[in-house]
């Protein structure tokens, strides 16, 4: 199997897991030569707190390059003996727009162009987002709607990429996790780039919201282990599968600042506000909380539309050969206390 992203959240959880049942797995780094990917795999399987496996071979490159930046040799030998390819490699911030579409779409683009020059492929997998479909607000979703509902630079790049691949010529399954939690990894740094927007609603102590609205959270190890079950399945139904909580795994807001407010050592409590008195409250308030109030606000429109993304065809397809999901109100305690405050002021500062 060929795999980008490796050094991610996501990635990085994946390589382990499908090593385990394949003699050989190349592993794309964005690296200067083969063995600063392989310090760079090291690096991620100590966050993930894993021994790089044997059967990962670190690969050099680049997914926006010609030839994903493969030296020829290499690149030459990958084509022979690919048979899978599953990319997870991606521009995940809401920071630029520009560089969503070139990381994302671009990066999409030669990863297909790959693809077709490899002698033995058997199928293609594309790690794109539950997010390209937010519509209609408050409903189920399920993977055959057309995209609708809200949609930043991160959303549209995902669209088009996932336009990228609807090719007749190879076998493209599209996978889409909701929100994927660093849960259980003890990692800090994973921990805040996901859920940093906890502690600060908490720490505003006021949020624009009703608390009806559901929100779709899963943790990794439960992505991981859906993407390898996937991967090992030779005959899926679908072209596109949702990874996600679903209806029965969904919390609401509401379930959210329950435990915030509950948990040991809190002594804050969250009031919803309206819009009205949300732009007040930030109008008249000093800066470093006005920064705070703005960096919430690119997440609240994804929180508002309360949608949940079915996981029936996953579940399914897997004919219940994979965990429930847990839902986040089980674990949010136990990531909010993997990093600082401080931690979470400083991440949502980041551009």
């Amino acid at each position: 199997m060929f795999l980008t992203g490796a050094t991610g959240l996501i990635g990085g959880e994946i390589l382990p897991r499908a090593a385990k049942s394949m003699s050989k797995v190349w592993a794309l780094v964005r690296a200067d030569d083969d063995e600063h990917a392989r310090r760079r795999l090291e690096e991620r399987a100590f966050r993930g707190a894993y021994a790089l496996p044997d059967a990962a071979v670190p690969v050099a490159g680049d997914i926006c390059a010609p030839g994903l930046g493969i030296r020829p040799e290499r690149l030459e030998q990958v084509r022979d003996e690919c048979t899978d390819i599953l990319h997870v490699a991606g521009h995940t911030f809401f920071d630029d727009e520009d560089l969503s579409d070139a990381v994302n779409a671009g990066g999409a683009r030669e990863v297909l162009a790959f693809a077709r020059s490899c002698r033995n492929l058997r199928r293609l997998f594309y790690m794109s987002s539950a997010a390209v479909n937010c519509g209609p607000a408050g409903t189920v979703i399920e993977e055959d709607q057309p995209f609708e509902g809200f949609a930043n630079g991160y959303v549209r790049s995902k669209r088009r990429a996932e336009k990228v691949f609807k090719v007749d010529d190879l076998d493209v399954v599209i996978l889409r996790p909701s929100i994927v939690t660093a849960h259980p990894l003890t990692d800090r740094r994973f921990n805040r780039e996901i859920a940093w927007v906890i502690p600060l609603m908490e720490r505003l102590g006021i949020v624009p919201l009703t608390g009806g609205e559901r929100v779709d959270l899963v943790p990794v190890d439960y992505t991981a282990d859906a993407v390898v079950r996937l991967l090992a399945n030779r005959s899926l139904e679908k072209a596109c599968y949702h990874i996600s909580a679903g209806p029965d795994a969904c919390v609401t807001t509401e379930a959210i600042r329950k435990v915030l407010e509950t948990r040991e050592g809190n002594q804050r409590t969250i009031r919803y506000v309206t819009d009205e008195e949300w732009a007040e409250e930030k109008a008249r308030t000093r800066a470093s909380r006005r920064a705070l109030m703005t960096a919430i606000e690119y997440y609240l429109p994804f929180l508002r539309a309360g949608v949940v993304f079915s996981n029936r065809r996953l579940q399914e397809e897997l004919d219940g050969n994979l965990p429930p999901c847990r839902p986040f109100t089980d674990y949010v305690n136990d990531i909010i206390t993997r990093f600082s405050m401080r931690d979470a002021l400083e991440q949502s500062m980041m551009p």
